[in-house]
């Protein structure tokens, strides 16, 4: 799974969050969680972003540079990298923060979204990322403008 390349698409539970994504990047390390659940993916993002996350009461917010996702299949029986899509939960994983070792703490990432994550040879195309607020459809960049993700 290592060097594998992946797409991570927007599929629920945040909309705010739709706009910072698809994203692309190479799989780097798995690693399990204290809960004992396998399959945590940590994704190098090809084209970090920053990030506001709240924090504190009343709330409060800070930038950051989000450079990883810790990604793992929401799906039973489902595995992240197969040739169909899988459903993930995206964690955000800060400049300088990726974990190093087993077991992680999915309670030291913020949780982002839910997301649908693919191969990237079998997306047919990577598309582009709008940095405009409004802007929510992606630009597509293919030879075959008809193919559907």
């Amino acid at each position: 799974m290592k060097s594998t390349r992946l797409i991570v698409e927007y599929s629920d539970q945040n909309e705010a969050f739709a706009r910072f994504l698809p994203r692309a990047g190479s799989v780097v390390s798995e690693f399990n969680d204290r809960s004992g659940n396998k399959g945590w993916y940590l994704l190098v993002l090809d084209d970090p972003f920053e990030y506001q996350v709240k924090i504190g009461e009343p709330f409060q917010f800070r930038g950051t540079n989000i450079t990883h996702f810790l990604i793992r299949s929401r799906w039973l029986g489902v595995v992240v990298g197969a040739r169909e899509p899988a459903s993930v939960f995206i964690l955000l994983v800060e400049e300088g923060s990726h974990p190093r070792h087993d077991p992680i703490d999915v309670g030291d990432y913020i949780h982002a979204a839910w997301g649908m994550v693919r191969l990237e040879s079998a997306a047919g195309a990577v598309p582009e990322v709008s940095r405009e607020v409004d802007e929510r459809e992606p630009r597509w960049r293919s030879t075959k403008p008809t193919e559907a993700w």
